[in-house]
């Protein structure tokens, strides 16, 4: 001890020696937090991290408290494959750990799973959690269908599982049906997630409402795959959308149409008052006319109109038949008789008239000529058209000539009538048999006024009927066979007188033979011919 000589404190001093020993602090591993499965399914990603005070080789490995639900062999720590993981760090360094679990596929619950840090020195820390290992569950649709009214709103269609999942539930799902997304229905996604633990998830669509008839409308969900669960049970959901819209009426563009014989066919047009988003079905038939099907005036079978979505008509096609035949005008009712998707309107009968292009036949007489002799009686005169008609023809007959008298024939004038399809009509003339001697005679008869048939001028139109007499010719004499005279007595008439009356002037030559008297002398004479005309029987 002393003094300093600065103050009144005493030093004084001394040395020791202080040993620092080293100690091997423990390394550190993080909390890792609870995790969840499904039995057969890896899990996420589980990250934690390692740090020690020391720099050296840290090395990673797990344990299970249930080896039926995770074993040894389940890990799969920072991407080695293996349950152990090595890695260097500094002093004071951390480190970024990632592993994940296989569980068993058979066993469920939970197992404490113990993750534990191994320095260089072989000092550890630990850290645990648990893994809870889920059976898998099955999803399905709530429903297999639901019906609803046509109007604007967005359904809900609930997803379930059916038990809780240790991992999220991704779910594809398809929609088709007969509706029109865009049009009829609107939705988001095909495809969702229900989050793990969760037991239900609601799809939604949106239907959209408008003005046009479609008809009663699908849309089906159909479960396509699933992520962690099974598609079982109702994977099919099926929305039946009623259509709120009025069903578009249905008539014939026209109640009548026509057509002339030459023209094959005539195109009939059904129309819909309103644009339909479906096919309209209309069926049709014949109901009616005057024509004959069968492709006697036309073909046309019952059948079908179909008008296609989002146009307003269609049309059927009849066959007309050009038959050559003069007739009347026909008609064919054509009419719809049952309707889909549509209903019936105004006009559902429609009247085809074919009108005929044909020229009427000609009427002749055939044969246009005939002879006959006086006693043969009555004579069929007979009238042929050219061709058959349909209509009924009817033509007036009278005489119109000849030689003949009222006397040499019994006739009356009238009309013939064809009844449609016939082609031959016939009347008589009578021939009077007579004691006339006479020469042939004719009876011409033609035609008069005449309704739906023509008359060709020619022979034809014209029929002669020629009559061969059958009387002999009378016989001439004198009416005395001597006169007596006196000389001066002058011209002396000598009458030849017929035994009976002819009907043709009758013609005979005389001479003068020898007598007593001379000629010249006692008498002058001509020798000549002498006529004694029909109907007399003297000369003059």
């Amino acid at each position: 001890q002393g003094y300093n000589g600065t103050g009144n404190v005493l030093t004084d001093s001394n040395a020791t020696t202080i040993t620092i020993t080293s100690v091997n602090d423990s390394p550190v591993i993080g909390a890792i937090s609870d995790q969840a499965t499904n039995q057969g399914t890896i899990t996420s990603s589980i990250s934690f991290t390692i740090t020690d005070a020391e720099s050296g080789v840290l090395t990673v490995s797990c344990s299970s408290s249930d080896a039926a639900i995770v074993s040894s062999t389940s890990f799969d720590i920072g991407q080695t494959g293996a349950n152990s993981y090595t890695t260097s760090i500094s002093a004071a360094g951390t480190a970024s750990v990632s592993m994940t679990i296989m569980p068993s596929a058979t066993g469920t619950g939970v197992a404490t799973i113990t993750a534990m840090v191994t320095d260089s020195s072989g000092v550890t820390a630990t850290s645990q959690f648990d893994l809870t290992v889920y059976d898998i569950p099955t999803v399905s649709w709530a429903s297999a269908t639901q019906t609803i009214t046509e109007t604007s709103t967005t359904l809900s269609i609930p997803l379930n599982l059916s038990a809780a999942s240790g991992q999220p539930v991704s779910v594809s799902y398809t929609i088709t049906g007969t509706a029109t997304s865009g049009d009829d229905y609107s939705y988001t996604t095909t495809s969702i997630t229900i989050p793990a633990g969760d037991l239900e998830y609601s799809v939604s669509v949106t239907i959209n409402n408008n003005n046009t008839f479609e008809g009663d409308e699908t849309i089906i969900l159909t479960i396509t795959s699933a992520v962690n669960a099974v598609a079982e049970g109702i994977t099919l959901h099926e929305i039946i959308v009623e259509d709120d819209a009025d069903q578009p009426s249905v008539n014939w563009s026209s109640s009548t149409y026509s057509s002339i014989e030459s023209a094959t066919s005539v195109s009939l047009t059904a129309i819909i008052d309103s644009i339909s988003e479906v096919d309209t079905y209309v069926a049709y038939s014949v109901t009616g006319g005057t024509a004959t099907g069968n492709n006697g005036d036309y073909s046309l079978s019952s059948g079908v109109i179909t008008i296609s979505a989002g146009v307003t008509s269609a049309t059927v096609t009849c066959g007309i038949v050009d038959d050559g035949t003069d007739e009347n005008s026909e008609t064919i009712i054509v009419s719809f008789v049952a309707y889909t998707n549509s209903i019936a309107g105004s006009t559902v009968d429609c009247t085809i008239t074919i009108e005929d292009d044909d020229n009427p036949p000609s009427v002749s007489f055939s044969p246009a000529t005939y002879s006959e002799t006086e006693g043969a009686g009555t004579v069929t005169i007979t009238a042929t058209l050219s061709l058959a008609s349909e209509k009924a023809i009817s033509v007036d007959y009278d005489l119109t000539g000849g030689t003949a008298t009222a006397s040499d024939y019994t006739f009356t004038s009238n009309t013939l009538t064809f009844a449609a399809g016939v082609t031959t009509q016939t009347f008589t003339c009578e021939i009077n048999d007579d004691t006339l001697d006479e020469s042939t005679e004719t009876i011409i008869f033609g035609f008069g006024s005449y309704t739906n048939v023509t008359i060709i001028e020619g022979a034809s139109s014209n029929y002669e009927l020629s009559i061969g007499d059958n009387d002999d010719p009378p016989t001439v004499s004198w009416n005395v066979s001597t006169i007596s005279v006196n000389e001066n007595a002058g011209t002396q008439l000598v009458t030849a007188t017929l035994v009976s009356v002819s009907g043709q002037d009758v013609f005979f030559s005389y001479t003068v033979t020898a007598g007593t008297a001379t000629s010249d002398t006692d008498y002058t004479y001509v020798t000549g011919d002498v006529v004694i005309t029909a109907g007399s029987t003297t000369s003059g």
